[in-house]
């Protein structure tokens, strides 16, 4: 019994993590097409993707401002498969940002009802920021999701999950690790402060 109720518990997170991820993307495909373009941060990135693409190299060729090489890769590898259009960057970053509010619903599940972290992690998607920072908002929520799921499974896959999520975050941009490290310390914090308080209000009953 307690293995098929874990098992109905799984397959609902599953469902729900994919109902938020198809409905971010649905919302997030609106936007691609008409987002202004930003000629600062954005054309810097598909700049240098631009660069990388016809032999140039960082650092040597190219001066990188807080920014690594693996995500000017990432994007590279990318551009050899999609094309290097706008709207085809774009497209990948959209699905970034829908797999972060994915993340979102299994980091809010810990401490609040199913119900509530699906609308949690839907508002996160109606308000996704710049298209281009993508992959804070991913690295973060994917770290924080993979710590909070660890934390109450000791599952070795949710700790191949935090260790790959990790590393990108190192070779990406390690504020965005610290960030989302930052976030699991705070979810954990409240999480202990709600067990208290209910652990409070049983005894006061007795």
């Amino acid at each position: 019994m307690r293995l098929a109720s874990l098992r109905r518990s799984i397959d609902s997170d599953v469902a729900l993590f994919l109902l938020v991820v198809g409905f971010s993307l649905a919302y997030l495909s609106l936007f691609i097409f008409i987002s202004p373009y930003d000629m600062a941060d954005e054309g810097y990135l598909y700049y240098v993707v631009k660069r990388l693409t016809t032999g140039d190299r960082p650092y040597v060729d190219i001066e990188l401002h807080s920014y690594l090489p693996l995500m000017f890769g990432t994007f590279v590898a990318y551009s050899d498969i999609a094309g290097d259009s706008v709207i085809a960057f774009r497209a990948l970053m959209a699905v970034g940002l829908s797999l972060a509010a994915g993340f979102a619903y299994l980091s809010l599940k810990t401490v609040v009802p199913r119900r509530w972290a699906v609308f949690g992690a839907i508002a996160i998607a109606l308000v996704p920021g710049p298209f281009f920072k993508f992959y804070v908002r991913l690295l973060q929520l994917a770290v924080l999701a993979a710590a909070l799921w660890w934390w109450r499974s000791r599952c070795n896959l949710a700790w191949a999950l935090f260790v790959v999520a990790g590393a990108a975050g190192l070779v990406f941009r390690v504020d965005v690790l610290y960030a989302g490290l930052a976030l699991c310390v705070a979810m954990l914090t409240a999480a202990v402060a709600i067990a208290v308080d209910m652990a409070q209000v049983v005894v006061s009953k007795w």
